[in-house]
């Protein structure tokens, strides 16, 4: 029978209790650690916050210790000490605001189930009771949604911090309110606490709940990194966003894997060699290589990986990347049976890859790009194989929960070729979120890992915490993609007046704050095997020649101040990218452009490009591989049919110039090719490119083995923390 247990806490605001066991303890004056193996739930200690300048409430919170019917195994930051919450009523304070929260934001079911999941989400029925306006608060992010919890069930007391019971009911959880007179008994209070924690433990050292064999986990090593989008899926046939490819490359690994430098290094395969002319390479898999189930990867099996990655059924984003594979090509566009791809399996250990035309970055595209899919959990379990559970992966961790716009969260592979060099012991991957939110839980402990940090912030963030901010110029491209196939777009008259007309060096110095990083080019500098890029004909007019030349193309193309150039420009719904494409829209304005600005969630923007609708979109250009061809290749007609050429460009010169530079051996004739192919694209614009890629990453001093690359690729297996 469930046993119940009454836990009475009068904290003094400002006594801090340190951590009184590996299990249970009390951190930052009032947030819960608690993780259990045990078949029970502890819940909770909540400290006093103030209410005004001298007044405080003391709560009494009882919890029922109930069966693993639950389903909850961790508490993390339940409440932070910044807010109070007024569990009688239904008001939140952050510090400075009070909320109030309706009825209608309490009770209900907050189910999920990974990708398949259903969110009945209760957030957005909040109104301030005062200043700032309501759009100063990210309701979706902040740790101000904290609900009142006077009435059972709670569906969710902090997204941040992953709190989600998926629907199951606190039927015994309640709340009591004390004379604020009785939270004013001083040093008396904190003699009180430490008896009342001390009987705690003792009571659950008596209930068998506190001997050590049972858990340890406050030791545990765990990572918390934020990336930058929350994932649609972790299939890695599947994904497209670069937030996705982070939590794959923990949960897979390729034939090459990514080093912290950015470069490929054996991961699947041992090894690998390269035949005289470049178009065979032949890995020999790892003896000790298998699925974390168990079950050997074989030779066969990664066979049957590519081949799905290049099935049309698949309908793989990512697929024309493997173009360089014999066939791989017509494959993906359905022009042949995907058995005549020239991969083939040399018994169980080798793998053997031919190659269309020698391709000297052909490792580094395989090690983000090319990861195995277990066929026989896919073909267990259907779609269903993505869920907890029944997840079959070969990388370095397993995943063990997953919790849409909350966390998927990771634990180490035991069957992973590479266990023993693993030190952490989990990954808890976030979404990207409200930047001031994620900085204060890093500043609180809670994050150890921020891949992207707002331009604004950099003084602030460097003076804070100093060698922790790290700041460099990455090989991506930030740009502003035209929909060429229908709309005003479609005409070049009108993207090449729009590319003119952004001040590329504003933005650079004004926005991103970090002068010199105006792009001009579709390739970036530093990449490998190309010396220098092509550049539009516009790229060293002065300003006023490029606004009069801008106002005769769309003079031209039939817009004039009696029948101005309508347009919309969609972007990622973040700070950024808000900013950008206000000062975009503002260029614009200067030729009489009207701009509709449309800020979107990363997978509903993704979606509408996908199906053409709009007219013109942010975006950033991620590379498969340090090369000019990885870049180029996006804007190949045929790369149209595959979902990475989203402009819908289709020029066949261009495409036969970057054939044969993929056909050229000699690296300077082949950059040469490529860079007239840049060139002939550039004046088509269809996409016109605004800035290079800065990279911000916040890295805690707890994080040992992480390295900063121009790639942006972390995997996980290569770091550790310190334990908690």
């Amino acid at each position: 029978m469930p046993l119940l247990l009454c836990v009475l806490f009068l904290v003094n605001a400002d006594l801090r209790v340190q951590t009184i066991s590996p299990r249970l303890g009390v951190i930052n004056r009032s947030i819960l650690l608690l993780r259990q193996n045990f078949q029970a739930l502890v819940l909770l200690l909540v400290g006093q916050f103030r209410v005004g300048s001298d007044s405080g409430v003391v709560l009494c919170l009882e919890a029922a210790l109930v069966g693993r019917d639950l389903g909850v195994e961790s508490f993390d930051g339940l409440l932070s000490s910044e807010h109070l919450l007024k569990l009688g009523g239904a008001t939140v304070w952050d510090g400075s605001r009070c909320f109030r929260i309706r009825a209608s934001s309490v009770g209900g079911s907050h189910r999920q189930s990974g990708s398949d999941g259903e969110r009945n989400d209760r957030l957005h029925d909040v109104e301030p009771l005062g200043d700032p306006a309501p759009d100063a608060i990210d309701f979706k992010d902040s740790a101000s949604q904290v609900l009142d919890c006077t009435h059972a069930p709670v569906a969710q007391l902090d997204r941040a911090s992953g709190f989600e019971p998926e629907g199951r009911e606190f039927e015994s959880l309640r709340a009591r309110h004390f004379p604020a007179r009785v939270a004013r008994s001083g040093r008396r209070m904190g003699r009180f606490i430490r008896r009342q924690i001390a009987l705690l433990w003792l009571g659950l050292a008596s209930l068998g709940l506190a001997s050590s064999p049972v858990v340890a986990t406050a030791a545990e090593r765990i990572l918390h990194r934020v990336g930058t989008d929350d994932p649609a899926t972790v299939d890695p046939h599947k994904v497209s966003l670069p937030g996705e490819q982070l939590i794959v490359l923990d949960l897979f690994m390729g034939l090459t894997t990514p080093g912290m430098n950015g470069r490929p290094m054996p991961g699947s395969a041992e090894s690998w060699t390269v035949s005289p002319d470049g178009k065979t390479y032949t890995f020999k898999l790892r003896p000790n290589t298998r699925w974390s189930d168990g079950r050997p990867l074989t030779a066969t099996d990664w066979v049957w990986s590519f081949q799905r990655m290049l099935d049309p059924k698949t309908a793989f984003p990512l697929a024309s990347r493997l173009f360089p594979i014999k066939h791989a090509r017509a494959v993906a566009t359905g022009a042949m049976p995907i058995e005549r791809l020239a991969v083939r399996a040399v018994g169980n250990d080798t793998l053997v890859i031919e190659l269309e035309n020698p391709t000297p970055y052909f490792t580094d595209v395989i090690m983000s790009s090319a990861m195995p899919a277990p066929r026989h959990a896919i073909e267990k379990h259907g779609t269903a194989w993505l869920r907890p559970g029944n997840f079959v992966g070969n990388g370095a961790f397993v995943l063990k929960d997953w919790r849409p716009n909350a966390h998927v969260e990771l634990v180490r592979n035991p069957n992973f070729w590479g266990a023993s060099r693993v030190r952490l012991d989990g990954v808890f991957h976030y979404p990207l979120g409200n930047p001031a939110t994620l900085v204060r839980r890093f500043d609180a402990g809670e994050l150890d890992l921020i891949l992207v940090v707002p331009p604004e912030r950099t003084a602030e963030l460097r003076q804070r915490h100093g060698e922790s901010l790290r700041l460099g110029r990455g090989i991506a491209n930030e740009v502003v993609v035209f929909n060429v196939k229908r709309g005003p777009t479609a005409d070049v008259r009108v993207r090449r007046a729009l590319a003119m007309l952004i001040e590329r060096e504003v933005i650079a110095r004004n926005i991103i704050g970090f002068p010199g990083v105006q792009a001009y080019s579709y390739v970036p500098p530093g990449v490998l095997n190309y010396s220098s890029a092509a550049v539009p004909d516009f790229a060293k007019w002065p300003e006023a020649r490029r606004v009069a030349e801008a106002r005769k193309l769309l003079t031209a193309a039939g817009y004039d101040a009696g029948k101005p150039l309508s347009l919309r420009l969609a972007f990622p719904s973040t700070d950024l990218n808000r900013k950008v494409a206000v000062a975009i829209g503002a260029m614009w304005s200067r030729a009489g452009v009207k701009v509709e600005l449309q800020s979107k969630e990363t997978k509903a923007l993704f979606a509408d490009v996908g199906v053409g609708n709009f007219d013109s979109t942010r975006s950033v250009w991620l590379a498969a591989a340090s090369d000019p061809h990885a870049y180029l290749e996006r804007l190949l007609s045929t790369g149209s049919a595959v979902g990475v050429n989203t402009s819908g460009y289709a020029n066949p010169a261009f495409d036969a110039l970057l054939a044969e530079a993929s056909a050229e051996v000699d690296i300077e004739q082949r950059a040469a090719k490529l860079r007239e192919a840049e060139a002939l694209a550039l004046a088509d614009m269809p996409v016109a490119p605004v800035y290079y890629l800065v990279g911000r990453r916040l890295v805690s001093k707890r994080v040992q083995g992480f390295g900063d690359n121009p790639r942006g690729l972390y995997p996980s297996w290569l770091m550790t923390v310190t334990p908690r």
